[in-house]
């Protein structure tokens, strides 16, 4: 039935749905895989003069890849049930382990961390249910990767302030690790990570359990400040950004409207740290570069902090500056069009970052629906057109061809044997066509030709709906 509805159809038509069809594969080609590897490819690591490095420093990561708030998104995310969560936690996962692969294996990075926030309600979950988004977690940032891995924890994954729980808080030690320490970096750089979200709790019964290892950081790097001058340079990795003055402008790559991080709490969340802390993890620290994550949007603010002098004054400060990038979120699902990451290069003087942007997903979702309805429009076009205009130009000729035989049957019906014309005006009869037969006619041709229009656009769905299937599974 449907070869001979096909084998039916004019050459234009034929050519029309092959057309469509071939947009479409091109279309999802550039959708699902080209915008990421491009996206990827385009962000390189940053350029750098070549500078020898020794065995030593080769044991030590140079490159590393930051990533911020991956928030894998669950019930606890929106108000969202059935479908409509499904839905949302299957492309939010799909776009993070497409962009992810595409990372790992293009920038091939010597040490990847995760700067907190790894699951969306992970400190909601009970110990099934938060088990159940572990596995999420690892199908999207493949656990069995070679690359070494570093997991931050953030207000999402333990809480903050009060709300922090012990049995949360050390469950996630136990699957993750330590969520404050001290590691060494290629050329005698050095990288301090420091659980911020553990450091903003006040609760007298559990306080001491919760931030001793964030405290014990800060006072080894206090010690080390003491008596000896700093050798190579610090990074500071936060998941709650500094505090810094309300409305301090975060720089012109900023994509919410909102220009700056001011300070808010609520259930669960705490914008920036308090000033008095801030000021104690920048006075321990002497860091040179911070990254932080939690706003979901990128920001670059500087911090000043003084340390005592190298000259002789007894009591004399000198002023050191730190700059702040707060890294944006690694998800499309929170709250910002073009999700990102960051990139840092170690070389022997210094620690050079790199901002990069993902694809926009609600971008690439917009143009496949601009290009469905443009996809319906062209056929519903075309049989709008032969409904006002009469047939197309290959049935008009295929039409033209049969009346000229008929014309030349009717001739010679019109001649006797002997050669006596039987009608003397040499033109075959005319005859009339009942009204309410060319009615039916017409209707006739208008109903087939809405069935042939749908069956156009089934043809370019049976194609394309399935290579998206197929882009999905593999790219």
């Amino acid at each position: 039935m449907f070869w001979s509805i096909w084998k039916g159809r004019s050459l234009h038509q034929k050519r029309m749905v092959t057309v469509w069809r071939l947009i479409w594969v091109i279309m999802l080609l550039l959708g699902e895989w080209f915008v990421f590897s491009f996206s990827v490819a385009k962000c390189r690591w940053p350029a750098t003069s070549s500078s020898s490095s020794s065995s030593l420093d080769a044991q030590y990561p140079q490159r590393l890849l930051l990533i911020a708030d991956p928030q894998v998104t669950d019930a606890y995310s929106y108000d969202r049930t059935g479908f409509l969560l499904w839905w949302t936690e299957f492309y939010s996962d799909l776009y993070m382990r497409r962009s992810y692969r595409h990372l790992t294996s293009s920038k091939n990075p010597d040490k990847i961390v995760f700067m907190g926030d790894l699951m969306d309600g992970g400190r909601e979950w009970g110990e099934q249910g938060w088990k159940t988004q572990l596995k999420r977690f690892y199908r999207n940032f493949n656990k069995h990767a070679s690359i070494p891995t570093l997991y931050m924890s953030g207000n999402h994954d333990i809480g903050i302030r009060d709300g922090i729980k012990p049995e949360v808080f050390q469950r996630f030690q136990a699957q993750f690790g330590p969520t404050s320490l001290i590691h060494p970096l290629a050329y005698n750089h050095t990288l301090v990570v420091l659980d911020t979200a553990a450091l903003t709790n006040t609760n007298r019964d559990t306080k001491m359990m919760i931030q001793q290892e964030a405290l014990d950081v800060m006072n080894e790097m206090m010690m080390a400040n003491q008596g000896q001058e700093k050798t190579g340079l610090r990074v500071l990795l936060s998941h709650v950004p500094l505090y810094r003055p309300e409305q301090t402008s975060c720089g012109p790559l900023r994509v919410q409207s909102r220009p700056f991080i001011y300070q808010r709490y609520g259930y669960q969340y705490q914008n920036m740290m308090n000033a008095d802390v801030s000021h104690a993890i920048l006075q321990s620290i002497q860091p040179d570069l911070v990254f932080s994550g939690d706003d979901h949007d990128f920001c670059e603010v500087t911090h000043a902090y003084y340390t005592p002098s190298n000259n002789n004054n007894v009591g004399g400060q000198q002023q050191q500056l730190a700059l702040e990038y707060t890294v944006p979120t690694f998800s499309m699902s929170q709250g910002v069009r073009t999700p990102g990451y960051m990139l840092l290069q170690a070389t022997q003087d210094k620690l050079v970052p790199q901002l990069c942007w993902l694809p926009d997903q609600l971008g690439i979702f917009i143009d496949y629906g601009l290009l469905a309805g443009l996809t319906l429009l062209s056929f519903f076009g075309r049989y709008l057109l032969q409904c006002y205009y009469g047939p197309s130009v290959d049935k008009k000729r295929t039409m033209m061809k049969r009346n000229k035989k008929e014309d030349e049957e009717q001739q010679v019906d019109n001649f006797v044997i002997g050669g006596t014309e039987l009608m003397g005006s040499g033109s075959p009869p005319t005859t009339s066509t009942p009204t309410h037969l060319s009615s039916f006619s017409k209707t006739a041709s208008h109903s087939s030709s809405i069935w042939a229009c749908l069956h156009d656009i089934k043809d370019v769905a049976v194609v394309a709906f399935p290579f998206y299937i197929v882009c999905i599974l593999f790219m």
